[in-house]
């Protein structure tokens, strides 16, 4: 930072002879006696001179101000970043975007005094505020992976901003997901102890690099999935198979970014993996159009399926039973087959499915239920081979069947002759199009077409995770949410 030559309004001499980067630390009024736009600064004598100002440092009604060169601001108002002009002229904070003007006008001054070197705000920053932060300054709660099977919440140093698109996203609401169990166990490799987990989560953005659209205090609905927004596949609207797709919190395999089981949340290319909710949706209401609803979805849609079809889904867990409700959204008649009898008859119960619970061969009381006829497309919802052949064995000659579920390293002994004489149609989902799907799951949220909050059945703070860990891999969770 440059200092200007020229001297304060007391007298005191040139600045720029201190041969440091010095600071000017204001007492700013705190209500009595305001003093009037302009002559806060009134230990500053050139009226060309602009201050820095970071009203996150602490209380917005103080500050941390700094000299700086003449030439930055004219008296127009053309100035870059978080400037006030000074001395004749209104305080306001011009922000990145002219578009996000703050004033603070209000903001008076008791006394002006030069210090050799920068000093600490005198109140912290407010926990839960959105305005601009100093990165890095601080440690934050958050989910990390503590080696096979087990997570712990821990403090890690805040996220910052890495890459043009970024946004820092105070998460307000989180969850814990299937595909966070499959990481635990080793499933999915490459998750590193000490990595933070999770990819379910709303908030708030709170700073933004260059290149995104987005602005502080925007609410969103982040994507599992971390597309590029670029290449020919997203630009196809195929972001699933983004050719430099990553994914949050799921390890180096996937691109290595921390997750989103956290206070605060880094989200590369956010125009295309972050999402603007209304106001008028719930937390818990639009939580889960970044992953499980949109993922349920995108597997109806990969059926083919529509009105008058029947539908078999394999798995009453959180993807099956979101599946399932957007399967009957369409009209498609939907039986939800699960060997847990419990979760099966939760499914009937709370949502009004048809199920078979308990049966390790459905194929037998599909039969019965479909009068012979079988069903013409079902769901892997589950991902494990038992769950997949059953899924086959219940669909009729040239029936569709959809992986949905996480395979891993799992292999599939497959009678070719069977399959090929049944005109069985396989069809592997990989991951989930968040971003070419979330419109249709927002449409349907908003219209009370699928009511996401049925499906959490555990409210738990952020320090209380490993208890929903616990909660969710003995499936006596259905969904679980997690508030920092």
């Amino acid at each position: 930072m440059l200092i200007p030559r020229g001297r304060a309004s007391d007298g005191r001499r040139d600045l720029g002879d201190r041969g440091v980067h010095q600071q000017l630390a204001l007492d700013l009024d705190r209500g009595d006696d305001p003093v009037a736009p302009g002559s806060c600064l009134d230990a500053i004598a050139e009226p060309a001179m602009s201050v820095d100002v970071d009203l996150a440092k602490g209380d917005p009604r103080l500050g941390h101000l700094a000299l700086e060169t003449p030439a930055v601001a004219a008296p127009h108002g053309g100035v870059h970043g978080d400037r006030l002009l000074h001395p004749s002229y209104p305080l306001v904070l011009l922000c990145e975007r002219a578009d996000r003007r703050e004033h603070v006008a209000a903001i008076g001054c008791r006394r002006g005094s030069i210090l050799p070197e920068p000093i600490p705000p005198p109140f912290p920053k407010p926990h839960r505020d959105i305005h601009k932060r100093r990165n890095g300054s601080r440690r934050v709660r958050a989910v990390v992976f503590a080696g096979s099977g087990k997570v712990r919440v821990d403090d890690v140093a805040e996220p910052t901003l890495v890459e043009p698109g970024d946004a820092l996203v105070r998460v307000d609401l989180g969850s814990i997901c299937g595909s966070d169990l499959h990481l635990l166990s080793g499933k999915t490799p490459g998750l590193k102890p000490g990595s933070v987990i999770g990819h379910e989560f709303l908030g708030r953005v709170t700073e933004v690099a260059d290149g995104t659209s987005l602005t502080a205090g925007d609410r969103v609905v982040g994507s599992f999935l971390i597309a590029c927004g670029s290449c020919d596949r997203c630009a196809n609207g195929r972001f699933n198979f983004c050719l430099k797709r990553r994914a949050l919190g799921t390890g180096e395999l996937t691109g290595d970014l921390d997750g989103a089981q956290a206070e605060y949340v880094r989200v590369p290319v956010a125009d295309v993996n972050l999402r603007r909710i209304d106001d008028s949706l719930s937390d818990e209401r639009a939580l889960f159009v970044g992953d499980i609803l949109t993922t349920g979805i995108y597997g109806a849609r990969l059926t083919g399926a529509g009105d008058g079809d029947v539908a078999v889904v394999v798995g009453a867990g959180p993807v099956g039973l979101f599946a399932a409700l957007a399967l009957r959204r369409i009209g498609t008649r939907v039986i939800v087959v699960d060997t847990n009898a419990r979760r099966a008859s939760w499914a009937a119960a709370v949502l009004g499915l048809e199920v078979v619970g308990g049966a390790e061969h459905p194929e037998e009381a599909i039969v019965n239920l479909t009068g012979g006829a079988k069903a013409d497309v079902a769901i892997d919802a589950v991902g494990a081979i038992p769950a997949l052949k059953a899924a086959m064995r219940c669909v009729r000659e040239a029936g569709r069947v959809v992986v949905l579920g996480v395979y891993g390293a799992e292999r599939l002994d497959l009678a070719m002759g069977r399959a090929w004489v049944s005109g069985l149609d396989l069809r592997f989902a990989g991951m989930a199009n968040i971003q070419g799907h979330w419109a249709d799951a927002l449409d349907a949220v908003s219209a009370g077409e699928i009511d996401p909050t049925t499906l959490i059945t555990h409210r738990l703070s952020l320090d209380d995770a490993e208890q929903g860990y616990e909660l969710f891999a003995s499936q006596e969770a259905i969904k679980v949410v997690l508030t920092p």
